[in-house]
This record gives structure tokens, sequence and C-alpha cells, in this order.
């Protein structure tokens, strides 16, 4: 099954978005400050991937239409 590359950022962005809630949700169950600190870390960075992503598809989109 070959997706475009509109479908794999798409599920790419998808990905990320989860792995960011859940960092936030482990940040926020956790009881050690080092731990927190980390899940706060890494949702940060999953925030920007998601960010670039979302402007990817944005980008995608409207070349796909270009095309049509």
């Amino acid at each position: 099954m070959n997706l475009t590359v509109g479908a794999q950022v798409k599920t790419s962005y998808f990905t990320i978005k989860q792995a960011e809630a859940t960092m936030k949700q482990l940040a926020l169950k956790t009881s050690s400050t080092e731990s927190k600190l980390a899940f706060q870390s890494a949702e940060q960075l999953l925030t920007l991937i998601k960010d670039d992503l979302q402007q990817q598809l944005i980008y995608l989109a409207k070349e796909e239409t270009q095309y049509e």
C-alpha cells in the first residue's frame, strides 16, 4: 500500500499529536520533579514538530489542488 506524501504527513501529525497529549498527561501524573521536567520538555519538542507538520499539511493541500 503506497500512501501519498500528504497522507504520510497527516499520519505523522496525528501520531505526534497523540504523543504530545501522552507527555502532558504523564507530566501531570508524576510526583517526581525531574520526571515532570523531562515530560514537559518532550511535550514542548513534540509541539514544535506538530506545528511544523501542520504547516507542511497546509502547504501540501495547496500543492495538491494545483494538480486537480
